[in-house]
This record gives structure tokens, C-alpha cells and sequence, in this order.
């Protein structure tokens, strides 16, 4: 059996910017992030804690629930139908977080994220907004910054050229 390799050279355009990771990137009035009040484990800290160190300046519509959730499938719900009540325009929700440990003995701060994949830059920014909350709630230094950049990688000529 022979086996054999053959390599190609890929033409690359010039890469895409590198972006840093903030709440400017989408802001927009109309977005919603929905924080679950209800910290299971920690009994230290609320949602409204971390929802307070987000920082983001008014630009976001931001919710807190008083229900708790038993499941995550419950909160997942709850976060669909308060998107698609409260916000008809398409897309309904861009994220939701939801703890289930927040305790500052063990350092141990762990949240749901649930994302709206039709938002473009949400997968990435959504979870950052939540870290930056998070050490700064840790840390009690409502004034730091964790700043996360964005470098995509380049267009090849085949993307380049594909028909949509």
C-alpha cells in the first residue's frame, strides 16, 4: 500500500481587523440580557450583584427574574417565551445567564450562558460581559477592566470567490 501527501500554497487576502471585545460593539436599546436572581450554592452573592458590575452603561435592556428555577430546562424556557413577550422583533433575545454557584471562599463563580445564535457577535461577547462582571464582583473593584480581542483568521481566495 502506498501512501502519499501533496501540498498546495492558499492564497490569503489581507487578515480582518483584530477587534477588542466590548459592550459597544452591538449596542442597541432594544436588547435584552435576563439574569436569574437565585444563586443556589454561595448564599453570598444575587444575580443582581453581577448584573450591577456588568458596567454596560444603559446601552442594554437588563432583567431580573424573582423566580428560581429548579431546572435548567425551566430557565431556558422562561428565557425563550420573556424574549418573544416582551421584545416581538426578530431576533427575540440575545443572551440570558443563569449561576448556580457564586462563593467567594473557594473563589468559585459558575454560570449558564444562554446565547441567541442569530446575534452575530453574541457567542463571543455575551460570556465576556459576564467574565468581566464576574472578576470584578470577585475582585470588589467595580472599576476593572478585562479586555479580550478578537482576531479572526484570513479569507481564503475559495471563500472569496464563493456565490451566495
Amino acid at each position: 500500500m502506498c501512501f502519499g501527501v501533496s501540498l498546495t500554497s492558499i492564497d490569503f487576502f489581507t487578515r480582518s481587523e483584530t477587534r477588542i471585545l466590548d459592550h459597544t460593539r452591538i449596542a442597541n436599546e432594544t436588547q435584552i440580557m435576563l439574569v436569574d436572581k437565585d444563586i443556589t450554592l454561595g448564599g453570598e452573592f444575587t444575580g443582581e450583584d453581577f448584573a450591577r458590575n456588568m458596567n454596560l452603561n444603559g446601552q442594554y435592556d437588563m432583567h431580573i427574574t424573582n423566580t428560581s428555577f429548579a431546572y435548567l430546562n425551566d430557565f431556558v424556557d422562561y428565557t425563550y417565551y420573556f424574549g418573544r413577550g416582551n421584545k416581538p422583533d426578530f431576533p427575540y433575545l440575545y443572551a440570558s445567564y443563569k449561576f448556580y454557584e457564586a462563593d467567594r471562599a473557594s473563589d468559585s463563580y459558575k454560570f449558564y450562558t444562554m446565547v441567541n445564535f442569530t446575534a452575530r457577535e453574541s457567542v463571543s461577547l455575551y460570556p465576556q460581559f459576564m467574565y468581566e462582571a464576574v472578576l470584578r464582583t470577585a475582585l470588589d473593584e467595580p472599576e476593572f477592566e478585562l479586555k479580550t480581542r478578537s482576531t479572526p483568521y484570513p479569507i481564503t481566495n475559495v471563500v472569496r470567490e464563493r456565490k451566495v
